[in-house]
């Protein structure tokens, strides 16, 4: 599809989004301030809008590695805060009268409650979902940005939902305005994200696996883990104490299996990003030190506040679209690996392009691309390079035999620890040791060594070793180093158990 159609498709949809969430949000706050009073109106607006900006810093915590952009994560909210919870309040109504004609106005309550209010709000909040599932592939790449999403429209339509909530708590009276805040506002504003959460984690996991059963089950099963949730929560909540036990032996387990999935998601992240800039650095795009800031959480905002602090707010700014730039060439590379991405060759060089812009913008210095690997041969071998080879390297004339010095290649041979005996090849990329597999290309299963230890790398043609904020130390020949020379000979030491020989 032409990058002008997907720009008019983006456009009209964003729009619509927009105009409606306006039109009906208007009338639901009109229903809402009908039913409570003015004053009951005013006092439920300003109880439910004033924590929102507290409640996304969850999300936007979440969202920081791969942020998605603000005005998808607008839209969502918007959705949540407006149509979701406009057709919720229409159907919800509706049967609960339906419910009520049936059964009697308490059974007719209670059955709204536990099957209408979970079935239609998770739907209308999932609804937004699987359009962006469809619409934007590019953006919605695994359970990280189902989560986000997901916890963004909850949030909208629970800002809503409160306004009724405490307006009405007003204008009955008012004595129960401070526990209906307390349940709502601090015991569980986390309710709606964590049910709609579970609608997101479905259509992450849809998108990120190969397995064809999957990508149809998962999906609808999250769908019914978020009404399952949602009825359980509501149901408790009829019963007294018994919502307080739900709460701590459902409601927070629950929490807590979410941040579990959404760490571990975000470590895949990690791995993704790590792998598809893997290439480029032998392009000569990035260096070794730049893949390692890029591929963690960590060196991500250390290099950014690094920018901050030295340089201004100026490049700091510069330094966050650099990390945007490499993120999102990476994820591309990794739908294009799975056949998910269309014109492949025109997207990845505009990418690219943007990148090293990106990359000049942010200060960086120039990448050295490695010498080729016959003029590395031929030079420590002392031996006079070939006229081809000359002509191709764009030289005018032949280069003395011994006034360049290029060190043949090192490598590291472990002497002592768990690794003992191996020898590690240093690449352009250079190698990151440590404990996180996540993050470390030599992986050390040992506690003396932390997750991100050391580096070790070329740095203007030197063979250097750079300490990662280690607990124990990265040493060379007995003397503790923070960054230092390589040469063959020489002794690296990580913490007091694991040791190599650069030979």
């Amino acid at each position: 599809m032409a990058t002008q159609q997907k720009r008019a498709i983006t456009w009209v949809i964003s729009t619509t989004v927009v105009l409606v969430s306006a039109v009906l949000g208007l009338f639901s706050l009109a229903m809402i301030g009908f039913d409570t009073g003015p004053l009951g109106f005013a006092l439920g607006f300003l109880l439910a809008t004033i924590p929102v900006p507290l409640y996304l810093l969850f999300p936007l915590w979440l969202d920081r590695f791969e942020p998605e952009p603000w005005w998808l994560l607008t839209l969502c909210f918007l959705w949540g805060a407006a149509i979701a919870t406009f057709v919720s309040m229409i159907l919800n109504t509706a049967n609960i009268a339906m419910f009520r004609a049936a059964a009697g106005d308490a059974a007719g309550d209670a059955l709204g409650a536990v099957i209408s209010a979970p079935l239609v709000e998770e739907m209308a909040k999932g609804l937004v979902l699987l359009l962006l599932f469809f619409w934007k592939h590019d953006e919605f790449d695994n359970v990280t940005d189902g989560i986000v999403y997901a916890a963004m429209v909850a949030l909208g339509f629970a800002m809503t939902e409160n306004i009724a909530y405490y307006g009405r708590a007003f204008a009955m009276g008012g004595s129960d305005v401070t526990v209906v805040f307390f349940l709502r506002g601090i015991m569980g504003p986390f309710s709606h994200p964590l049910f709609t959460s579970m609608t997101g984690i479905g259509l992450g996991a849809a998108r990120e696996t190969n397995s064809s059963w999957v990508k149809w089950l998962a999906p609808p099963l999250g769908l019914g883990f978020a009404m399952l949730l949602h009825a359980f929560w509501n149901l408790s909540a009829s019963f007294g104490a018994v919502f307080f036990l739900t709460y701590l032996v459902v409601m927070l387990p629950a929490l807590v299996a979410v941040l579990v999935i959404a760490l571990f998601s975000l470590r895949r992240e990690a791995r993704v990003v790590r792998l598809h800039l893997e290439s480029i650095v032998d392009e000569g795009v990035l260096s070794g030190e730049d893949l390692v800031s890029l591929c963690s959480v960590t060196g991500r905002l250390s290099s950014s506040m690094g920018a901050l602090f030295s340089r201004g707010f100026g490049a700091w700014r510069r330094r966050v679209r650099f990390h945007r730039a490499a993120t999102t060439f990476a994820f591309h590379a990794w739908r294009l690996s799975r056949g998910m991405d269309d014109d492949a060759d025109g997207m990845r060089a505009t990418l690219l392009s943007t990148l090293r812009h990106a990359r000049a913008n942010a200060g960086l210095p120039p990448v050295l691309a490695p010498p080729p690997p016959e003029l590395v041969r031929r030079l420590s071998l002392e031996q006079p390079l070939p006229p081809e080879l000359v002509r191709r390297l764009s030289l005018e004339q032949p280069l003395p035999e011994r006034d360049v010095a290029i060190p043949p290649p090192l490598a590291l041979v472990c002497t002592a620890g768990p690794l003992n005996g191996r020898t590690f090849e240093i690449g352009p990329a250079g190698l990151l040791f440590g404990r996180d597999p996540s993050m470390a290309q030599v992986v050390i299963a040992d506690p003396q060594i932390s997750r991100r230890h050391a580096w070790v790398g070329y740095r203007d043609g030197n063979l250097v070793a750079v300490d990662r904020g280690s607990s124990n130390g990265t040493w060379i020949n007995g003397a503790k180093v923070r960054e230092s020379r390589l040469v063959a000979g020489d002794k690296l030491a990580l913490g007091e158990a694991i040791a190599f020989d650069v030979a």
